[in-house]
């Protein structure tokens, strides 16, 4: 490889001329890593994941939301709506 800046001769592995230190063009823009299949595979499976945990979230809240007692724990007690209207007639 030859330097850009003064012609000097240097050895392919070069990263700077061995005469005036200028780095050489290869040593300027290194080639950027592509990733492997197996890393592309590992980010999409790494979402469907996150996915399927975020719906089974959602699933458990609406069966707890949509239960006969509010989501109270099974106490049977009154939803939340009837305390606040008791409340209010009350004063």
């Amino acid at each position: 490889m030859f330097c850009p800046n003064c012609g000097t001769q240097n050895r392919d592995a070069s990263r700077f001329c061995m005469k005036c230190g200028q780095p050489l063009p290869a040593a300027l823009a290194p080639a950027a890593p592509t990733p492997s299949s197996n890393q592309s595979l590992l980010g999409r499976r790494e979402v469907q994941i996150v996915l399927v945990i975020a719906l089974a979230v959602i699933v458990v809240f609406v069966l707890i939301a949509s239960s006969p007692t509010g989501g109270g724990g099974g106490t049977g007690g009154p939803p939340i709506g009837n305390i606040f209207s008791n409340i209010y007639t009350n004063v």
